[in-house]
This record gives structure tokens, C-alpha cells and sequence, in this order.
């Protein structure tokens, strides 16, 4: 899979809701890996660009497919 195949991807958590949508990858040149994606805010104003940017580490995701699924949070006390 290319970086050009992910733009544009929704973003699900594990409970099925649209977090943001690829809006481009982190990559250490070093290693050649990529280490995260750059999310946009999934709202109107991310689609204006205006939204939030993040970034989601590929330690959190669980699965890329037709849209990239994250892992499941464990809540720790």
C-alpha cells in the first residue's frame, strides 16, 4: 500500500465511530518506517481545513483496510 492510497481514509476506534480521516504519514527516514499517521478532524471544518490535526501512533492501529481501525483503549485505574 502506497501513502497516496491512505489519504483521505476515515479513521474508526474500535467502537465503530469516525475519529478524522488520514490526512498524511509520519515517517522516520532513518529506518524508513512509518511511525504515524496524521489525522484531520472528521467535522465539516476538517473537510474546510480548518480542523484539528493529530497524530495517532501505529502502535494504535489495528487494521487498514477500506478504512483504518484503531485498538481497542484499555482503561487503567
Amino acid at each position: 500500500m502506497h501513502a497516496k492510497d491512505l489519504s483521505g481514509k476515515d479513521i474508526v476506534d474500535s467502537n465503530g465511530d469516525t475519529v478524522g480521516v488520514v490526512d498524511d504519514l509520519e515517517i522516520d527516514v532513518t529506518n524508513k518506517m512509518v511511525t504515524g499517521i496524521i489525522a484531520k478532524e472528521g467535522t465539516i471544518s476538517g473537510k474546510l481545513g480548518m480542523g484539528e490535526e493529530r497524530v495517532i501512533s501505529m502502535d494504535m492501529v489495528d487494521a487498514i483496510g477500506d478504512k483504518v481501525i484503531l485498538r481497542r483503549m484499555e482503561r487503567r485505574m
